[in-house]
């Protein structure tokens, strides 16, 4: 059975790169992103892939694997919403321990289509494909 997750303020968001992370001239937009949702109500933990990038990926496959799962299994944060896609997310699933993962949303698309995939069906934990965190910099939000 799919289970449903929600989002509600006062909950923690991790912020991981388990693909591409922001290269430093882009950092200050990321940051943004970061205080919008601070404003909107959420606490937000950024994790070091985040602040990454080189040759197509945040860090090696299992340094982004070990941030994933362990935001998976922190009991402090609620959801996890990558910073964007990128490339080469599919190096991560091999390295990670599904059957160990808390009840978490995971949002995102791009390249995060491939582990959102993977998520719901080897845990029946729903995802779901919308904005990354640097899509949520603006001042307002739409209802969706």
């Amino acid at each position: 059975m799919i289970q449903f997750p929600h989002l509600q303020k006062g909950q923690t968001i991790g912020v991981t790169a388990p693909s591409s992370g922001v290269q430093p001239s882009l950092h200050d937009m990321f940051q943004l992103s970061c205080e919008r949702m601070k404003h909107r109500g959420y606490d937000v933990i950024c994790g070091e892939t985040v602040w990454q990038q080189e040759k197509a990926k945040s860090a090696p496959a299992i340094e982004r694997a070990n941030e994933l799962q362990y935001m998976m299994t922190c009991e402090e944060i609620d959801h996890i919403i990558p910073p964007w896609g990128g490339q080469l997310l599919m190096e991560v699933l091999e390295h990670l321990d599904f059957s160990s993962m808390q009840k978490k949303w995971i949002l995102g698309y791009s390249d995060t289509s491939a582990l959102l995939l993977a998520l719901t069906l080897k845990t029946g934990i729903a995802t779901a494909h919308g904005p990354n965190l640097v899509d949520l910099q603006g001042e307002e939000l739409d209802q969706t």
